[in-house]
């Protein structure tokens, strides 16, 4: 059978208390959706929040990307140094 996504990225256009209210809406409302496989790629400001939401939950959660270099030209990928960001990245 073809697998079929349905989802969204968000860039940064969501603040926390806005991504909690729209993944637990989402949550509520695809858990009755069959056929589709459903994602959603937050803020990573977000995603701490919106991971403990989607738990359990069929709905796929995806980060955006990025890299080591200090300074991007590219909007949508995010300069680890940049953002003096020293935590290990790990796979949620």
């Amino acid at each position: 059978m073809k697998r079929i996504l349905l989802g969204t990225n968000w860039k940064m256009h969501k603040t926390v208390e806005e991504a909690v209210a729209y993944t637990t809406e989402l949550k509520r409302l695809s858990s009755d959706i069959e056929g589709f496989e459903i994602f959603i790629i937050p803020p990573y400001t977000d995603l701490w929040e919106v991971k403990k939401i989607v738990k359990g939950s069929s709905i796929l959660l995806g980060a955006q990307n990025m890299g080591k270099q200090r300074i991007f030209t590219i909007s949508w990928l995010r300069s680890v140094p940049f953002y003096n960001y020293k935590a290990p990245f790990k796979r949620i």
